[in-house]
């Protein structure tokens, strides 16, 4: 326990306050040191995850010290507008504690009030000057000594690093994530007292727990799974911290292992969580279905977006302040790959405050060669850092083979879990080509039921109109479908399937590629990357009726065109057969071709520390970049039922917004800045105070095919 910093039973000449409430007297204000005394502590604890408790006790003891100005306090009615007493704190960290001040606590703590500063323009803002704030002295007893923190931060680098830099700056990024959220729940706890509310305290089970559950869901599956390899799983789930992989054709069993080894090593290594990192967004809710049915709704978060844009809240709001967005404090934690790396290299405040709860996790990461090839370095080299240095271990899961192993192994050894030959060497499927529309819908109609898979929205609605749109046993499912109603359908389709009723057609977009356990007699793919191709080859109960077909509407996602094209050369280099050998070749190919740039923003440059002159952070350029790679995606709520009525009702009131918000997460639809605006120009969308956004118009709402935009 670290020894408090503040003098106790001190009388001074007058109080310092921290915060107010409108309509509250002065007296009952809170006091700066108390307000200081609290932070430190729970940033501490956050830290602490990662060995770094005395870095975060430092930081939240110094994040506010501005307010000890006589100019502050005097003018304490108007503070609302004043945030400069942040950087009074990052003055301070640099003379206290030098070049671990300067490296990390000043970018932290002089960001709390906005997003995490560029080198550039941190150095800029402290030379300009503060004012006298050294009546903090009045209320400190003993600071931890600058000795102290240097002595933690030897052990820190001695961990390893290739990119001193780089480390600095996620940790820096990691104490800013433990003090932001630290800040605000003492805040917000504060408000709450006064109002007489209470304070949310949600009660998760523990990972023991959810063990259980899993085992006996296990217990009551029959043949479905495969015993050998949960017993490999659990066998090989004592090993120490580190990078493993994992590959299973079978999507049920590859879930099912990893989540058992997962909870397994997590538990030995006392880690807090299991974090399920996925491939696409659309999946999330079908996972996140099977998962609370083993695990609980209570336990499980499905990250689906954040609400909040930045809305520049006064603190005068702060009882609704920040319970609005999303933090990773459930025991499991469902996310896409795109929105985990964004939220890791973000600077942005509500993405960096669930941060910390990354560290001392045990992370999932499935079918990992998803992400995109121009963020792959970054990607993988972030999970490296939070490895070596966080205390967090990760499994990459494939329904492939270990392929991809080649492109990691270059990063970081890996510990394969079991030998991908042992279950790949059945696999031998030779292709079947469709040449034309005509074709394709004469092939169809011959087979009892069918999936068909276009790689993008417009060919997949024209594809599903032609065969004869909304009748019965005919779907559409896209991600422009809110995500309870997108469920609804899939169950409804698995359901008839398991009835063997005949003429079930399902037209969808990559949507069906992962994440839903359902198997047709028949599978229409349009050509796409080989890794895909495999995850539909598992969706055939007969995999002499799976097709390949190369005539969709145009498409240019380069990540797309790159992988079709290699897809291609590589079946004809095998005679259209897909097996372990042409998966290998495809990988080889893929991530040996010398013109693919897989850090195409620059991003690992773009950290650079010489402790014999001023480090360089970019964290802003960093952040844009990879806000750049997906248009900034809009959540739109979309009104289903009488419980999403209710809960909008609630929402407008701020009655518990936070768990609101979540819950209304199942009725959104997500929207390019260019679909959103097309809407709101046209008067479709309703503001609910810039946190959600509604769609009045429910006429532009179809059950069958999800949102109409244009």
């Amino acid at each position: 326990m670290l020894k408090y910093a503040i003098k106790k039973g001190c009388l001074f000449d007058m109080e310092f306050y921290a915060h107010k409430m409108n309509g509250i007297d002065k007296e009952k204000s809170q006091l700066l040191r108390n307000h200081l005394e609290t932070v430190a502590l729970q940033t501490s604890f956050f830290a602490g995850k990662f060995n770094q408790n005395k870095m975060g006790y430092v930081a939240g003891l110094l994040h506010d010290l501005g307010k000890y100005s006589t100019s502050f306090q005097n003018k304490f009615d108007d503070i609302y507008q004043n945030s400069e007493q942040s950087f009074m704190g990052a003055v301070a960290s640099r003379k206290l504690y030098g070049k671990v001040g300067e490296c990390v606590l000043s970018y932290s703590i002089a960001s709390l009030n906005g997003k995490i500063l560029d080198s550039e323009e941190l150095h800029k803002k402290l030379e300009t000057g503060v004012d006298d704030f050294d009546s903090y002295k009045r209320d400190f007893d003993n600071l931890i000594k600058q000795e102290e923190l240097q002595k933690d931060l030897e052990g820190f680098i001695a961990q390893g690093s290739n990119n001193l830099g780089y480390s600095f700056s996620f940790l820096s990024r990691m104490i800013y994530s433990c003090l932001v959220d630290a800040d605000f729940m003492d805040v917000s706890d504060y408000q709450r007292q006064l109002l007489g509310k209470e304070i949310d305290n949600e009660q998760y089970d523990s990972l023991s727990v959810l063990k259980t559950n899993l085992e006996k869901y296990v217990s009551n599956c029959g043949d479905k799974i495969n015993k050998e390899l949960l017993d490999e799983c659990i066998k090989k789930s004592c090993f120490e911290k580190g990078a493993y992989s994992l590959s299973v054709q079978n999507y049920f069993n590859k879930i099912i292992s990893s989540f058992l080894f997962g909870l397994n090593h997590a538990i030995k290594n006392n880690q807090d969580r299991i974090i399920y990192v996925i491939p696409y967004k659309s999946m999330i809710e079908q996972v996140g279905y099977f998962l609370k049915n083993i695990f609980g709704n209570k336990n499980v978060l499905e990250y689906h977006h954040e609400y909040l844009y930045e809305k520049k809240y006064d603190e005068k709001e702060v009882s609704k302040l920040f319970y609005e967005t999303e933090n990773f404090d459930k025991p499991i934690i469902i996310v896409d790959n795109f929105q985990f790396f964004k939220s890791l290299y973000s600077n942005v405040k509500t993405r960096c405050r669930k941060l910390h709860n990354i560290a001392n996790s045990f992370i999932i990461a499935d079918e990992p060669y998803m992400i995109p090839n121009e963020f792959l370095n970054p990607c993988v080299v972030c999970v490296e850092e939070l490895i070596t240095n966080y205390n967090v271990s990760s499994l990459f899961t494939t329904s492939g083979c270990c392929s991809f192993n080649y492109k990691m192994k270059k990063v970081m050894p890996l510990k394969v879990l079991l030998n991908e030959r042992k279950y790949f060497n059945d696999f031998n499927v030779e292709i079947k080509n469709v040449d034309s529309s005509e074709e394709l819908f004469l092939k169809i109609k011959k087979t009892k039921n069918s999936l068909i898979i276009a790689n993008d929205y417009d060919t997949a609605l024209d594809l599903y109109k032609k065969c004869g749109g909304e009748r019965s046993n005919i779907y559409f499912i896209s991600e422009y479908m809110i995500p309870k109603d997108r469920l609804r359908k899939i169950n409804e389709i698995r359901c008839k399937l398991s009835d063997n009723i005949d003429g079930v057609r399902v037209f969808s977009t990559g949507l069906f590629d992962f994440g839903i356990d359902i198997k047709f007699d028949a599978v229409f793919r349009e050509i796409i990357g080989m890794e895909q191709l495999i995850q539909n080859v598992l969706k055939c109960n007969n995999f002499d009726n799976f097709y390949v077909y190369d005539f969709s509407l145009d498409f240019s996602y380069y990540n797309y065109e790159l992988k079709k094209e290699i897809s291609k050369k590589v079946l004809l280099n095998n005679k259209n057969v897909l097996n372990i050998n042409s998966i290998n070749e495809y990988f080889e190919v893929l991530f040996g071709i010398g013109d693919i740039n897989f850090d195409i923003g620059g991003v690992l440059k773009n950290f650079v520390l010489d402790f014999s002159a001023k480090e360089s952070f970019n964290f802003n350029k960093v952040s844009n970049n990879f806000a750049s790679k997906e248009d900034e995606n809009i959540p739109l709520i979309i009104s289903f039922d009488e419980n999403c009525e209710r809960l909008i009702q609630k929402l407008k009131s701020y009655d518990n917004s936070h768990y609101i918000l979540r819950e209304l997460q199942e009725y959104s639809v997500r929207l390019s800045k260019k679909d959103f605006n097309y809407l709101v120009e046209n008067n479709k969308v309703e503001n609910i105070d810039n946190i959600a956004y509604l769609l009045c118009d429910k006429s532009k709402y179809n059950n069958e095919i999800g949102l109409k935009i244009y």
